[in-house]
């Protein structure tokens, strides 16, 4: 007898193709940012611009994340029946809240750091750097909760 491994067992193929293309679409529509007039979302912005990316992203803009919050919810009820409620809080808390923590304090400190410093050096012409609290007040005042690239956390 044949015993299939935990990891494949209850799969939908039909599911699983349906989260693959919307990843590559997540991948695509990052992609398309940078060519866009806007440059909307996009860190990087290139001067070539093709007005066409601006429909898709658009109309990508309009289904695809609220499809992955679809598509994530219709398996809540069936984790919670398995795990309990509070096991499913503290597995979600575990598999998302420590990810988030540790990336603000390893990627999102670092990087607004910097933005910190340009902006000093815009506003005083120095560049000096004016301690840890003036950094927290200028993170707190344009960044708000801090969570820059770690939002989908």
């Amino acid at each position: 007898m044949h015993v299939q491994p935990v990891a494949t067992r209850n799969r939908n193929p039909a599911i699983d193709s349906l989260k693959a293309l919307l990843a590559a679409l997540v991948v695509a529509h990052h992609a398309f940012l940078a060519y866009t007039t806007s440059g909307y979302g996009s860190m990087v912005v290139e001067p070539r611009k093709f007005v066409a990316f601006d429909f898709v992203t658009g109309y990508l803009d309009l289904w695809f994340m609220s499809l992955f919050f679809f598509l994530s919810g219709l398996f809540v009820g069936k984790a919670v029946d398995r795990k309990g409620a509070g096991g499913y809080a503290l597995g979600r808390l575990l598999r998302l809240g420590l990810p988030y923590v540790i990336g603000v304090v390893l990627i999102n400190v670092p990087a607004f750091f910097f933005q910190y410093w340009a902006w000093l050096e815009q506003t005083t012409g120095t560049g000096i750097v004016l301690g840890a609290g003036e950094f927290l007040k200028f993170w707190g005042a344009t960044i708000g909760t801090g969570q820059g690239q770690l939002w989908f956390l």
